[in-house]
Formats: C-alpha cells, sequence, structure tokens
C-alpha cells in the first residue's frame, strides 16, 4: 500500500520514469486515512477508501514493474523482486518499531508494551491483518494492510510467471478479473452469514484481495480507462466517502466492491488532476506518513502536533531512511547491458539504460 516504487523495474535494464499523477493518487489516499484516523467530521469512509486505493495501486504497479521484466527477458529474477521489496519497506518499518517498543517500554501509552511486542511479531512475520481480527495490536494496528500487501508479493511474482507461461498475458487478466469478482462474492456471503464478525470480513486477505487484484488485471489487460472516465469514478469514490458509514456490513457487501473496482480504473488512468504538486509532494512520503501517523494519534496529542510530528517523522524518514535504501535498490540495476527495448504499460514510461540491469 504503500509501495512507491515506480521509479525503476527491477533488472533487465528498463527504468519506469516516475508518473506525478500516481503520486498524486497516493497523496490522495494517505490524505483520506490521515483524516479518518484524526477523527475529521464526514469523512464516514476515508479509510478503507484510502487503503483501498493503496491496494490497487500496489496492484497494477508491481504488476506492470514484473510485465515489463517479463517482457525483455522471458522470465522474472525472484531473489532480485524480493531483495528490491525488503529494501524498499522494511528499513523504515523497522525504525518505527523500534521507536514504538521504547516508547512503549517508557510508558508512552501507557500499560500497553504487551500488545506493542505482539504487534511487533505479527508485523514482522506480516500477519498482522490476521492477528487483527481478534488481537489488540495498539499502536502497530495499522500494520495490518501492510501485511495484506506483503502477502500479494510473496504469491504474486510466481502465480504471474505460472499464469504467463501457461494462459498468457489476455486470458490470465480475465482470471484475474474472476478471482476479484469472487472475493466479492464471498464477502456478500460472510456478510449474509450473519454469524462472522466485521473483523473477520474487514481484516483477511481473502476478503479485502479484490482491489489489488482489480489492478493487477488492469496492467495485465493493458486497460487505459479515459481520464474523463476516471476522474468520474473518482468524484463518485469521493461521494461515497460522505455518504456511507465503512463501519457498516451493508458497506463491505455492497459499496466496497465498487470502490475497489472504480480505485483500480482511477490507478490504470491517472487523472491529470492528480499531478498537482502539492498532493505529489505528500505521495512521496506517503509511506512514512502511514507507518507514523498511528503513533502519534495513539499518543493523544492535540490535532495540530499529531500532524506536524507525522510530517516531521515522514519527510525524516523519507530523507535519511528510505532515499539511502532506495539508493541501494537501485545499485541492484547496475550490471547487465540493456536489452531490446519493449513497449511501455499504460501508465508508465519505459526507456532502456545502458549498463543497466
Amino acid at each position: 500500500m504503500l509501495d512507491p516504487d515506480t521509479a525503476t523495474a527491477p533488472g533487465r535494464g528498463l527504468r519506469l520514469i516516475r508518473n506525478p499523477e500516481l503520486d498524486g493518487l497516493r497523496g490522495v489516499a494517505i490524505l483520506l486515512v490521515l483524516g479518518w484516523h484524526l477523527g475529521l467530521p464526514l469523512l464516514r469512509s476515508a479509510g478503507v477508501v484510502g487503503v483501498t486505493l493503496f491496494f490497487a495501486l500496489s496492484g497494477y504497479l508491481i504488476t506492470s514493474i514484473l510485465l515489463k521484466e517479463y517482457a525483455a527477458a522471458r522470465s522474472i529474477s525472484f531473489r532480485r523482486f524480493y531483495l528490491r521489496r525488503a529494501l524498499r519497506l522494511l528499513p523504515a518499518l523497522v525504525v518505527v518499531i523500534a521507536f514504538a517498543l521504547v516508547a512503549g517500554a517508557m510508558g508512552a501509552w501507557g500499560d500497553r508494551f504487551g500488545q506493542i511486542a505482539a504487534g511487533t511479531a505479527f508485523s514482522l512475520a506480516y500477519v498482522a491483518n490476521w492477528a487483527a481480527i481478534g488481537t489488540d495490536l495498539s499502536v502497530l494496528g495499522h500494520t495490518w494492510s501492510l501485511s495484506i500487501e506483503e502477502q500479494f508479493y510473496l504469491l504474486w511474482p510466481a502465480l504471474l510467471l505460472i499464469g504467463l507461461g501457461r494462459v498468457g498475458q489476455r486470458r490470465l487478466g480475465f482470471l484475474v478479473v474472476l478471482v476479484a469478482v469472487a472475493i466479492a462474492i464471498e464477502r456478500v456471503w460472510l456478510v449474509n452469514a450473519g454469524d462472522v464478525s466485521f473483523q473477520r470480513i474487514y481484516f483477511g486477505t481473502d476478503t479485502r484481495g479484490d482491489a489489488v487484484l482489480y489492478g493487477s488485471a488492469m496492467a495485465l489487460l493493458g486497460a487505459r480507462p479515459h481520464r474523463r472516465v476516471a476522474l468520474y469514478t473518482g468524484l463518485a469514490i469521493a461521494l461515497s466517502v460522505v455518504i456511507f458509514v465503512e463501519s457498516s456490513m451493508f458497506y463491505l457487501a455492497w459499496i466496497l466492491p465498487l470502490v475497489a473496482f472504480g480505485s483500480a480504473i482511477v490507478a490504470a488512468s491517472g487523472p491529470a488532476v492528480l499531478a498537482w504538486p502539492p498532493l505529489v509532494a505528500v505521495g512521496r512520503i506517503s509511506y512514512g506518513l502511514y507507518l507514523w501517523h498511528y503513533l502519534f494519534i495513539w499518543w493523544g496529542l492535540p490535532l495540530p502536533i499529531a500532524l506536524a510530528l507525522t510530517f516531521a517523522a515522514a519527510g525524516l524518514s523519507y530523507r535519511f531512511i528510505e532515499q539511502p535504501f532506495l539508493r541501494l535498490k537501485d545499485r541492484l540495476d547496475g550490471a547487465r547491458p540493456a536489452p531490446r527495448r519493449v513497449d511501455a504499460e499504460p501508465g508508465v514510461k519505459v526507456v532502456p539504460l545502458e549498463g543497466v540491469n
């Protein structure tokens, strides 16, 4: 969700030029999450919409990157992919968790150190979403969405490689759409069953995976919705934020499927309005904003102070933690000569770079 790796394709001499519209979309997503957790009025379903936008965007971008590599080399380097994911996501997360443990041991959040320690284990194992169904993870409760994304990263490269070899890209795209629809149907069935908790449906990988799959399908199908369609879809999603309450079973059954699909449309199109520089700037530090905001909100600080600390911590994280590891990650792409040129997927530009692996 939160994975901002739009800059480079892993290996094979290809570089994806950063798309400001997609950074702007991240900016919108994180602002919705912040608004919801800060309890701002009218944002009745901003949290779930923000997270769903992140899911759809991750599916679209990661699949696009992997498709570039496959088009150039007819293979996918799993070792390189997982190493790049670790370099991108783990350093900032580890710093936040270390801060939470130290501050928790000093009583920053009262008598919650045991919950924070449990949240640490679940977060680093990337199973926090399943743990959150029945466990209070305290200040690390927001890591549930990171776990769903990491589970996607763990499974998707191999499934994508197998699918491309067996059925081809376009057919695989339609199969992925069918799986996403099946998830929406499962969600309706669980809601109607009546004996399943809201938390089980809200946090389960099998009940929240449709957005990331719709995003992946957009990349596989080469879908490029007209920007006007994407703009209207985005406006409809924005309207849903103020009308529907996300903490209801009705929302999970009937509104969330539309938000998931609509988020993939917006991610694949990237309306030009999203390139507004302030949104782009916020989007570039969105990972840090997501990681840090929950800790300061739990501290019970006044709203302006919590926001100031959140943006300060995210900015420092981006400058001194994320960027150095991003440079290290990019150096992984420096060994092999650039192969033949491949066509760009919708929404990203691709250029061959000499000496880039």
